[in-house]
């Protein structure tokens, strides 16, 4: 996997040494994202995201500034399931998520994600970056839809 720059930041595949900070991160965006479940609700899952970070097929790292701390990443599993995007509200609205995205993407015939109802910034981010509502489903966990978008490539005329 090569390494991408972007202004003063870059995108590089993750390392066990990232691990704690990505794990960090995940349930900062969950938590934030999800105003309506209890943080003990996802701190509950913490295992199940490790587990998924290291049998994951792909995890890209954004970092910023010369430095190798991880502020943002994407986790692919299979080879379209977009798991987490997710980024350091430090590093948010400064597109280090479209970057992560753009790399995600790169090579794919598509790239299937989930969402629940209320992550509403989630929502538009991903409609920001091409994917298109393909259907709902329920969410014990949660209560309530999540929804699941799609993202193929554009056709480029002949």
């Amino acid at each position: 996997m090569q390494v991408f720059t972007y202004g003063a930041g870059m995108i590089r595949p993750a390392v066990p040494s990232d691990f704690q900070r990505l794990q960090a991160l995940w349930l900062r965006t969950l938590v934030d994202a999800h105003p309506s479940i209890p943080q003990q609700v996802w701190q509950g899952k913490l295992s199940n995201f490790g587990h998924c970070l290291q049998t994951a097929d792909l995890c890209l790292v954004y970092t910023a500034n010369g430095k190798q701390t991880a502020e943002g990443f994407a986790l692919i599993t299979g080879t379209d399931q977009l798991e987490y995007l997710c980024v350091s509200p430090a590093f948010t609205k400064r597109g280090a998520g479209s970057e992560l995205m753009r790399c995600a993407k790169r090579g794919r015939p598509q790239l299937l994600m989930t969402v629940l109802e209320e992550n509403l910034n989630g929502r538009y981010f991903l409609q920001q970056q091409d994917f298109k509502e393909t259907g709902r489903q329920p969410c014990a966990v949660s209560g309530q839809a999540e929804i699941l978008m799609r993202y193929r490539p554009k056709l480029k005329a002949a």
